[in-house]
Formats: C-alpha cells, structure tokens, sequence
C-alpha cells in the first residue's frame, strides 16, 4: 500500500470512530408521552396554556431501562388562594379573572440513572436566573410505558401590587406511553 492509501483508511477510521459514538446515544432509546393527573383548565382570557403533560427519553439495554436522557413536565399548576397568599389575575379592561391557579415553572430534567426494577427518583433544586424551584419526580420505567409522580415548588417573590407566594403543585401523579 502507498502512503497516500494508507494515510486515507487512517483518517476515514478517524472519522467513523468519531461518529459512532453520537449515533450510538440514540440506539437503544424510547421517547414516552402522557397526562398528568390534573385537568386542563383554559384561560378565559386567551393566556397560552399547556396541557398538563409529561414526556420522557428514556436509554435501555435490551429490555432494561439504564438512564433517563430528558424529561420534561409541562402545564403543571398549583392552587392561586388565601393559602399561599398567591392572588388570580384579573384583567381590568374586561374583569375577568383567571382561574385560582399558579403556574410552576416547566420543568427540564437531563441525564439521570434508573435503577433496580425500573425505579427512580430525583429531586433538583433550580438555581438557574436565581430561581429556588424545586422539582421532584419518582417514577417506574418498563419497556412498554413508565408512570410516577411529580411535585414542583415555586416560589414568586413580592412586589408593591401582590403580596410574595409559594406555587405548590402538589404530588401529581402522571403516566406515558410510546
């Protein structure tokens, strides 16, 4: 072989190795989608709403769930009361008020392990734009869907026309589905 072909099988080895990798992240893995256990509740004054829901990447190996790659948590409320000193808005051009809810934030979850028989658990505290949220999803993972629960805490700071609140979404449980 002359030097020219051998410097040729060498880089397009290179290259193949290089590409493996990122090609083989994505054999193995299943994309889940499903409700969380809270109804979809429309905005009366035509706010963007998500519908309550969940989706999740997960890895196997063979039928073995091995890692969480993203999940992610949209729509999710909590109660806008005297409880939480949270107040709906009303808006003053037509006086219609919004229903008693208090978003969460949406919630974004990368790259966590699964363990024995499926299970996990993860709690993450969100300091990101100096935000204290807490999200906290437990869940059981098989190769036909995965089901759990979901909690997100979010704290709203204050200002001189609302009083400082905790949106609370409670423990939601939640399923999916491929």
């Amino acid at each position: 072989m002359c030097r020219t072909t051998k410097i040729a099988v060498l880089v397009a080895a290179c290259a193949a190795l290089t590409i493996t990798p990122a090609a083989a992240m994505g054999k193995g893995a299943a994309k889940f989608h499903g409700p969380v256990n809270q109804p979809f509740i429309p905005s009366p004054n035509g706010f963007a709403r998500d519908v309550p829901s969940i989706e999740l990447k997960v890895g196997f190996a063979g039928k073995k769930p091995t890692a969480v790659f993203t999940l992610k948590a949209r729509g999710i409320y909590g109660p806008c009361d005297s409880s939480n000193n949270c107040t709906p808005t009303c808006l003053i051009s037509t006086g219609i008020c919004e229903p008693p809810q208090c978003f969460a934030n949406n919630v974004d979850l990368d790259q966590f392990k699964v363990k024995k028989k499926g299970k996990f658990a993860i709690s993450r505290k969100d300091e990101v734009n100096g935000t204290d949220d807490t999200f906290t999803v437990t869940g059981r993972i098989t190769k036909k869907g995965a089901s759990g629960t979901i909690r997100a805490v979010s704290p709203r700071s204050g200002s001189s026309s609302r009083p400082a609140y905790t949106c609370d979404t409670g423990v939601l449980s939640w399923s999916a589905t491929k």
